[in-house]
């Protein structure tokens, strides 16, 4: 499984070189159209478009592998993400994208509260907020970047209640390499 997250983040960045750079119709940047909305547009693409082309390749059998792996190391990173801090383009970007997949009914909790991922479903949101996320690019859609992040932008009562278990928890959000002359003993 840890081949899911080292495909994740490697298409994270593959998804960074296909970000629009002009608007379809050549007029002017996405950056200029997008205005303050573009970081964190630019960081859902990012995210959204390393699962479309995963589960692309791994659909035309181009990369071995099971998608749902994939889409698993996809929502476990989340959560490491969520619990930084939601000015963060890429926190906003991931709190929208949570936020869209819950509404789609790909992410739910049980009666145990725990977070249940649809499998089943991830495929077709997948490619239907890609198409989205591309159309607001290709056209430098302000409005409609306005109306998503306002639709999905901020985090619920009970998703930041239990990110605050995570705190209290000491669970670490990265794990720290400990390095230096005197840790490896080389004086």
């Amino acid at each position: 499984k840890a081949n899911a997250f080292l495909e994740n983040s490697l298409f994270y960045e593959i998804g960074d070189g296909f970000f629009f750079k002009h608007l379809i119709n050549g007029d002017k940047d996405v950056k200029n159209a997008l205005k303050e909305h573009y970081n964190t547009i630019k960081k859902i693409n990012n995210d959204i478009l390393r699962l479309f082309i995963l589960q692309t390749l791994k659909k035309d059998h181009k990369l071995e592998g099971n998608i749902n792996d994939n889409y698993l190391a996809f929502f476990a990173d989340f959560f490491r993400i969520l619990r930084l801090s939601d000015n963060i383009p890429q926190v906003k970007g991931n709190i929208i994208t949570f936020n869209y997949f819950s509404a789609k009914g790909v992410i739910s909790k049980t009666k145990g509260g725990l977070y249940h991922i649809d499998l089943s479903k991830m495929e077709k949101t997948v490619n239907d907020f890609t198409k989205l996320i591309l159309k607001i690019e290709g056209n430098g859609d302000y409005k409609s970047a306005c109306e998503l992040i306002e639709d999905y932008g901020s985090l619920s009562p009970q998703l930041k209640a239990d990110l605050s278990k995570t705190k209290n928890g000491s669970i670490p959000i990265d794990i720290r390499l400990n390095q230096g002359i005197e840790i490896l003993g080389i004086q």
